[in-house]
């Protein structure tokens, strides 16, 4: 999973509120910046990206956030998402971006809802948390459950014991077979 650098400036307004001393006299605007993903930290027109952490300053008049931003830092997922379209990015709010669509008597506003990225980095964290856990398990000795199991019974092909426990058994400690071999196993 990738995440971004600095999660607390997800949202656009966040972004956006970084520029309260943004200089006067910069060509760009904070708007034009926050949208292409960066923050001001006060230092000069010296702006980061919230998600890659790319620095971009010394903007001329005929810049362009997005352009500047997709030219020096193109991997970017913030920018590659952009590209792509992708309507939640960087917004967070919920029914922040809207659709308009054209009907018989005139403009009607539909308000589309947007899943909130941090929300989803939650339960992708859950998630990878728990098949942490189960990986953890399922290579755990079944005997004392203590320790890596790290031997191969054969024939069964079971790996399911430490070292220490296996050279007690004489039966698979699964399927209850007779231990002909084992073969050690290393996870790297």
């Amino acid at each position: 999973m990738i995440r971004a650098k600095y999660c607390q400036f997800i949202t656009n307004a966040s972004r956006l509120q970084t520029f309260t001393n943004w200089p006067s006299d910069c060509p760009l605007q904070p708007t034009e910046l926050a949208e292409a993903g960066f923050i001001y930290q006060g230092n000069g027109d010296s702006v980061i990206c919230y998600f890659c952490g790319g620095v971009l300053s010394q903007w001329g008049p005929e810049d362009k956030a997005w352009t500047e931003h997709e030219k020096h830092y193109p991997s970017c997922t913030h920018v590659l998402l952009h590209k792509m379209g992708d309507s939640r990015l960087g917004h967070g709010e919920s029914a922040e971006s809207s659709q308009m669509q054209n009907s018989g008597d005139g403009l009607r506003q539909d308000f589309v809802q947007t899943e909130s990225l941090q929300e989803t980095d939650i339960d992708d964290y859950k998630k990878l948390e728990e098949m942490n856990k189960k990986l953890r398990h399922q290579f755990l000795c079944k005997t004392c459950l203590q320790e890596k199991a790290c031997i191969v019974f054969l024939p069964c092909s079971h790996l399911s014991a430490c070292l220490m426990c296996s050279q007690k058994l004489l039966n698979c400690n699964i399927c209850q077979k007779h231990i002909k071999a084992t073969i050690r196993a290393y996870c790297s």
